[in-house]
């Protein structure tokens, strides 16, 4: 069974962190290797083990895999600018409730004086 784990840590952390993550990976690998070594005389379960320690590294593998990507993309963001975008201008439809407390006329004036910054910007 596997669950996703999400959290926030300070910036400076995150390497130290991925890092204890990706320690956490070697007790899978140590399991494998001693499944594997485990190895006296004859036995009838080889397949068995051989098959519990592929199942050990294929997570193991999996799970390594998961947290380079963390890391590239942890990597490649550190790098790139973000610029803010304009929001696009949102339609407002009144409700019968902002009609009683003057919404409309509210919106009217705040349009009327966008309209008079501009003219005077233009004019200036």
């Amino acid at each position: 069974m596997r669950a996703t784990i999400s959290f926030e840590i300070d910036l400076d952390q995150v390497e130290g962190t991925m890092g204890m993550l990706v320690a956490q990976e070697a007790h899978n690998l140590r399991a494998a290797t001693d499944i594997l070594e485990d190895y006296i005389a004859p036995q009838d379960n080889v397949l068995e083990k051989v098959t519990v320690a592929l199942g050990l590294l294929q997570e193991t593998s999996t799970q390594l895999q998961q947290y380079q990507q963390m890391l590239m993309s942890f990597e490649k963001a550190k790098f790139e600018t973000i610029l803010p975008t304009a929001s696009a201008p949102v339609a407002v439809q009144p409700t019968p409730v902002m009609e009683r407390v003057g919404f409309s006329d509210f919106m009217d004036r705040m349009a009327t004086e966008e309209d008079t910054d501009a003219s005077a910007a233009e004019e200036g």
